[in-house]
This record gives structure tokens, sequence and C-alpha cells, in this order.
């Protein structure tokens, strides 16, 4: 049965390369640039894969590998949907060059506690799904971000996102041990933003203008909430959040308004 495989001058590979091949341990392709959809599924002991020069990934990279514990992919930088599901040993994945990722990047790979994403300027609808391990995100480049960012990573406690500008709708839901939240440059986010997340305490969205509908609900020890340019409120802003009150976030709102007035009066009579 088939236990390697070595293709040292193939360049593109189309789809459903390899599937249900139960000894393959490892895989080696150094000249590929282009891979195709579902390149690996279901191959129980492959435990290394050596892409150097992958620059394109189509949908469904790898599913259901068990025995993988991290993947390198040093040149890639598109990724399409479903980059990886099911592999419950992989631990760690490198990608440097990275700078679009589609939809549902991340689900189900139970054992993953390190993510590097040091080139990514947007990521689109579903980004991490039920990752039990992952502790800490930072996207540093990360401008724009689309639906259903984060969705019940259960030790996640701390998300760096200093450049991101606009978010889309249900950014994070159910992540219950967040306790660190930075959107220094948030300006637009969608409906159903923040959700059931049990630890966080203070957040501040210091150049938000405008926010969807269902901003929070049920963030029981959120204290502070600080957003000093928002301008625009719609429906059912704060639900549930015993220490947040609509009625102050729309009485800071009033006192922006005063002071920006404020500001525009004294520019006048300069």
């Amino acid at each position: 049965s088939l236990k390697k495989i070595n293709l040292p001058q193939v360049q593109t590979i189309g789809h459903f390369f390899l599937g249900n091949n139960e000894q393959l341990s490892s895989i080696s392709l150094p000249q590929v640039q282009t891979i195709g959809h579902y390149f690996l599924r279901y191959n129980k002991q492959l435990s290394s894969i050596s892409l150097p020069k992958v620059r394109t990934i189509g949908n469904h990279f790898l599913h259901c590998n068990e025995k993988l514990t991290s993947i390198s992919l040093p040149e890639v930088e598109t990724i399409e949907s479903d980059f990886l599901s099911g592999n419950e040993q992989l631990n760690s994945i490198s990608l440097p060059q990275a700078q679009i990722i589609g939809d549902y990047f991340l689900q189900y790979n139970t054992q993953l506690s390190i993510i590097s994403l040091p080139q990514v300027e947007t990521i689109k609808d579903s980004f991490l799904y039920v990752n039990k391990q992952l502790s800490s995100i930072s996207l540093p480049k990360v401008r724009t971000i689309g639906n259903s960012f984060l969705y019940l990573n259960k030790k996640l406690t701390s998300i760096s996102l200093p450049n991101v500008e606009i978010i889309g709708n249900s950014f994070l839901l159910n992540n219950e041990l967040v306790t660190s939240l930075s959107l220094p440059n948030v300006k637009k986010i969608g409906s159903n933003f923040f959700h059931f997340n049990k630890l966080l305490t203070l957040l501040s969205l210091p150049n938000v203008i405008e926010i969807g509908d269902s901003f929070m609900y049920n963030n029981k020890v959120l204290t502070l909430l600080s957003l000093p340019n928002l301008k625009k409120v719609s429906y059912f802003f704060l639900e549930s959040n015993p220490f947040i009150t609509r009625e102050k976030i729309l009485e800071e709102i009033r006192k922006n308004e005063e002071v920006n007035n404020q500001k525009i009066n004294n520019i006048i009579k300069k």
C-alpha cells in the first residue's frame, strides 16, 4: 500500500489529489505552485507535508488527516474556502506570505494552539470555528473581516486586530474566556457583534462610527463600554448586559456631539 509520495517535477495539481490512503505517511512536492480543490482527505497516517513553493490553494485543502501535527506553507499567498477541518492532532500553522483567506478557514481542529498570519489583509466569512486549544490571535495587517469571525473557541482569551477597519456580522459568539480585545481602528461593525462572552469587562472602540443590529447580548460582567465617535445606533443595541445600558451609551453619544460641536465653534472663532 502507498506510504510515501515524492513528485519532484510536478508544478500543478488538479482536484481530488489523494483520499483514503490509510498507510500514506509523507508527501513531498518541492516544485508545486498551484493546488486544486480537495487536496488531501482521510489519510489516517499522514504526518508530514512538504510544499515549499505553493502559492495558490483551492477549496478543501486538508480534511480529516488524523496524524498531521503542523503545516508550514512559506510561499502561499491565496487560500480559498474550507482550508483545514477535522485534523485532530494539528497544533500549529505558519503562513508567512498569505494575504487573502477564504471562507471557513479553520474548523474543528481540536489541538490547534498556534496560528501565524503576519501578512493577511482580508479575511472572509467563518474564520475560526470550534478550535478548542487556541488561546490567542494576532492579525497585525488585517483590514477587513467578514461574517462569523470567531465561534466556540473555548480557550481563546486574547484578540489583537490593530488595523481592522470593517467587521461583518456575528464577530464574536460564545468565546467564553476572552478577556482582552483590541480594535483601535475599527470604524464600522455589522450585526450581532459580541454575544455570550462571559469574562470581558472593558471594551473600547475609539473610532467606531456605525454599529449594526443586536450589538451586544448577554455579556454578564462587562462594566465599561467606550464609543466616543459613535454616530449611529441600530435596533436591539444592548440586551442582557446588566452593567451597561442603552441609556448610558445614548448619553455618551449626546455628550460626544456637544464636545464636537464645541470644537467646531472654537475653530470657527479662530
